[in-house]
């Protein structure tokens, strides 16, 4: 059952994923190359993506400029709201990235996205991504869930970062039963207005065993120039705690609904790996 307090607040969604930070490099490490080692059970895809990654069990990395949009990953579109494609004008690392496009229409809950399923028992995750919302792409008084990662271990637990104009937030979304029933929602408010027609790093770190969710962002100055990371640290419930052993991952629109105005949104370089 999905909120209409979860409906109002988020209204677009990246699926997201969790992890410890000392299992991985830091975040200005994560610009592509090949690390030693072969730790990653998943293929990367792309010649900015590393091989694998020494110190996980999980790993996996898109940056679209090979292939398919949707190789990898499902494409997640309902009532024929919105288009998942490869677009070669915007890219983080040439020549391509993964471009959302929504379109307005009188719908209840929908989805835009790329969508990636994992069965595999993980204490820690992080995702990693790069995302750019055209200086028109973002209305005002909406939020969009640029990173959302779903899991089940003790209980389901969605953790979706959301982003508006003037804001970010994590939306902490749990149940009062593994059946789903009783959503209870906490919302954790933490960042400065985020920029739009740049393109920004976001490194999204969740610490099942401590119930704890690092978020990362930073941020390219006026002039394109480094304006320096934010790191902000979230405390989770218990109900998000344990191992982690059915994961969602994803790129997109989430749960948007009636009155939304048309957006867009690009993806690039996404990294998932876990351990």
């Amino acid at each position: 059952m999905r909120s209409d307090v979860a409906r109002s607040v988020l209204r677009g969604a990246i699926v997201l994923a969790v992890a410890g930070c000392f299992l991985y490099p830091p975040v200005d490490d994560l610009t592509g190359g090949s690390p030693s080692g072969d730790g990653g059970v998943e293929a990367a895809g792309g010649p900015w993506c590393p091989a694998s990654s020494p110190s996980s069990s999980f790993f996996f990395c898109r940056d679209f400029d090979d292939g398919g949009v949707a190789d990898g990953w499902e494409i997640n579109i309902e009532a024929d709201a919105g288009t998942v494609t490869l677009d070669s004008t915007q890219s983080s690392s040439p020549p391509r990235s993964a471009l959302m496009d929504y379109k307005p229409g009188n719908y209840d809950c929908v989805y835009v996205r790329l969508l990636k399923s994992i069965e595999a028992s993980l204490n820690h995750t992080r995702l990693a991504f790069d995302y750019f919302i055209p200086s028109d792409g973002l209305p005002p008084s909406y939020t969009y869930g640029v990173a959302v990662q779903s899991m089940t271990a003790n209980e389901p637990c969605n953790l979706i970062l959301g982003i508006n104009q003037s804001s970010a937030q994590i939306l902490e979304q749990t149940y009062a039963n593994a059946n789903r029933d009783g959503e209870i929602n906490t919302f954790h408010d933490f960042m400065q207005p985020l920029a739009s027609g740049q393109w920004q790093r976001i490194v999204i770190d969740v610490d099942f065993s401590a119930a704890k969710l690092t978020v990362t962002l930073r941020q390219p100055g006026d002039d394109g120039s480094d304006g320096g990371t934010v790191v902000v640290d979230v405390s989770l419930s218990t109900r998000c705690s344990g191992t982690a052993t059915k994961l969602e991952i994803g790129t997109g629109f989430s749960c948007v609904g009636r009155g939304f105005t048309a957006a867009r949104i690009n993806f690039d370089n996404v990294v998932f790996e876990g351990r």
